[in-house]
């Protein structure tokens, strides 16, 4: 059944941004201002039932120190930030002043961070009655059922009845829709900005070829289950933390070029906090969580092959000469696809049990691994003649603009001198 609902949605999101763009619009206007009202109305009738005494209370943090286990929360942020940069996509192609961006942004952040204050304070609200704490309700969450499983609704149907479970409800499945309608909207103008680019086929210049797209690989990966979400949301936060940190190395370059000591400074911290974020990310065991599991490496190994083939087809494109960077791109994509494919290999096998099928499992995973790694040299090395074979044409190129120059020269000089001799 969830799966079933699951795929509807999908698909009238799906068929509703391809034919009805305006209408979608208006619906997710009127999903958004639902579930800002339905926040407000959970923060009035729940958080002045919250005991601010209760919450500086110690929790069990499996005899880490609370700096340590700060971090671990910290680390989640990138995952909480992806969305806000939406703007950036959409008034590159409208009639919304970009000046106005920044502040919208900022906006729509303090928004979220209130949202996840709210939610996060209101499940701290009630408890069941044979538990004195909110610090023992969330370890024992695991021996309830239904909605006594999720503290936030528990608190609303506690204090507000019925009707407490409806406002939070469609305060959910808005939050949920809404989330579904941006995601699709984001994703098809990404495909197109690629295209414009030319990094894809003229086809996804297209808005509706684009949802159409989304809405079959999106009814694809719902096949694999609830957990096949995890490694796109640990692949959606790392592919932010890339831009981000792009983004910042981007501004520090051009600050250098124009002499803004402004720009260089307010760029410098976001490098530094992209690489630690980076470090977090991918590295396992620096947080008492899990960042990333090992399917997550898997896909991000694959999503390294597929880098490398786009990368291959803009460059067979590309006539700009850009000094040998594009060495330092690829060796850098494949070094992340060697790490990841390794650090899979080994989540893989320290997750085995049985001895006796050991031994099948360890040929299967080492012949995937061989193969992944394999295919990323290949195309490696493919890219690498590429880049050369280019680089010698633009410097025949070179050389041959020089010589005619060089020959315009001695012509003209000939000439001048063929007139003043007279």
């Amino acid at each position: 059944m969830e799966l079933l609902i699951s795929l509807t949605i999908l698909v009238i999101i799906g068929l509703l941004a391809i034919y009805c763009k305006k209408a979608l619009q208006k619906i997710q206007t009127i999903l958004v201002l639902i579930l800002t009202l339905g926040m407000l109305i959970i923060a009035v009738s729940l958080l002045p039932n919250v005991r601010l005494s209760a919450l500086f209370s110690s929790f069990d943090t499996q005899n880490a120190s609370p700096l340590m286990s700060i971090t671990t929360i910290i680390i989640l942020a990138p995952w909480t930030f992806v969305g806000f940069e939406v703007i950036s996509l959409e008034t590159a192609h409208s009639s919304f002043p970009v000046r106005k961006a920044g502040k919208l942004i900022t906006v729509a952040i303090l928004l979220g961070t209130g949202i996840y204050i709210t939610l996060a304070l209101s499940a701290t609200a009630a408890q069941p009655d044979n538990l004195g704490s909110w610090q023992d309700y969330m370890s024992r969450l695991d021996r309830y059922e239904g909605i006594a499983s999720i503290p936030t609704f528990f608190a609303s149907q506690t204090i507000l009845g019925k009707a407490g479970i409806w406002v939070i409800g469609i305060t959910a499945a808005s939050a949920v829709l809404s989330s579904v309608i941006g995601l699709y909207r984001a994703s098809a103008r990404i495909l197109m900005n690629m295209a414009e680019d030319r990094i894809l086929t003229q086809k996804f210049r297209s808005s509706s070829f684009c949802f159409f797209f989304l809405m079959i690989l999106s009814m694809i990966v719902c096949l694999f289950g609830r957990t096949a979400l995890t490694w796109f949301v640990d692949l959606s936060s790392f592919g932010a933390i890339i831009g981000f940190g792009y983004a910042s190395l981007a501004v520090h370059q051009l600050s250098q070029t124009h002499s803004k000591t402004s720009e260089k400074i307010s760029s410098t911290p976001g490098i530094i906090i992209s690489v630690c974020f980076c470090i977090a990310q991918l590295v396992p065991g620096i947080s008492l969580i899990q960042t990333m599991k090992a399917e997550s490496y898997l896909v991000l190994a694959l999503w390294c092959l597929l880098g490398f083939a786009f990368y291959w087809r803009t460059m067979q494109q590309e006539t700009l000469d850009h000094g040998g960077n594009e060495n330092t791109t690829i060796a850098a994509l494949f070094l992340l696809l060697i790490f990841s494919a390794l650090i899979w290999y080994v989540k893989r096998i320290r997750s085995v049990v049985d001895i006796q099928s050991a031994c099948g499992f360890l040929v299967s995973q080492s012949i995937l691994l061989m193969l992944l790694v394999s295919l990323g040299l290949i195309v490696m090395l493919l890219i690498h003649a590429q880049l050369r074979k280019r680089q010698m044409r633009l410097e025949t190129e070179r050389i041959r603009t020089l010589e005619n120059s060089q020959a315009k020269s001695t012509f003209l000089f000939n000439v001048s001198h063929d007139l003043r001799t007279p």
